[in-house]
């Protein structure tokens, strides 16, 4: 059986499950809201305490240890929704209960969060290396490359070879380094959905994410285009959010399904 998907016919299975789940989909919504509100509110609570009690260094430990407890909660959530997604998308009975399923893994999701933000900060990181002059060594390289080229040309063409030259260069780091990025990403894009599926550690669920994926790199970038849209709908309209958040996450976990079963029939 050949590992991949149609996009058309995951938007459009994400779409059916959503409407067919929409009641639980929308309770289970509504009430991670509201916990995110408590959790927020006992931040705060806390925070106004410690600074009318003046206690300055144990009240930044306390106010620390609260935000660090709400973040957990809030990441614990997160993942025992995308367990509801996937009960969700299997028919295996739906329930809003489901999302407080993995409190205890929230830990593992921030992780997978950390390393998502530090691989799309990447291009930035990377513009901040250069202009501090780290990357010195292979600018230099570049330049010497590029005087090379630029002595074997006619002086009347110099000064047009040089900036195709350097626009050239501008061009293929960023499609360097950009391919990097949503590669990277676009191949542990499920780990969340294995963390949330199976009783595995975050290293598991990055392996096994980075396995199911091969060779679908470039669909799954093209997928996401779309799914971003959808993202982006739900937040321009905040009730629309209601629709396209488990639209996105339904979608996902077909794809997840689809690529999950394929490998295990070729294995």
């Amino acid at each position: 059986m050949k590992n991949t998907f149609s996009i058309s016919e995951v938007i459009q299975t994400g779409l059916n499950t959503t409407v067919a789940n929409f009641g639980v989909l929308f309770l289970a919504q509504l009430t991670a809201i509201i916990v995110f509100l408590l959790v927020a509110l006992s931040l705060a609570t806390v925070s106004f305490l410690m600074i009318g009690l003046r206690a300055a260094g144990t009240g930044y430990v306390v106010i620390g240890i609260t935000a660090l407890c709400g973040l957990l909660v809030y990441a614990g959530i997160k993942l025992g929704y995308i367990t509801l997604i996937l009960n969700a998308h299997d028919k295996r009975n739906p329930r809003v209960s489901s999302i407080f399923s993995k409190i205890g893994k929230g830990y593992a999701l921030i992780i997978y969060w950390i390393i998502t933000l530090i691989l799309l900060s990447l291009p930035v990181m990377l513009y901040f290396l250069a202009i501090s002059g780290y990357l010195s060594v292979i600018f230099h390289t570049f330049y010497k490359i590029v005087n090379l080229v630029i002595s074997l040309v006619p002086q009347e063409k110099q000064s047009l070879v040089t900036f195709a030259l350097e626009i050239a260069g501008f061009a293929i780091a960023v499609i360097a380094v950009g391919t990097f990025v949503l590669g990277s990403i676009s191949r542990l894009i499920f780990t969340p959905y294995i963390l949330a599926d199976k009783n595995e550690g975050l290293l598991h669920a990055y392996s096994t994410s980075w396995h199911i994926t091969k060779g679908n790199t470039i669909k799954i970038v093209l997928l996401l285009l779309p799914l971003g849209l959808l993202k982006l709908l739900g937040y321009a309209i905040i009730f629309a959010r209601f629709l396209t958040s488990p639209w996105v996450k339904l979608s996902l976990a077909h794809v997840y399904r689809q690529l999950s079963t394929s490998n295990s029939r070729n294995n």
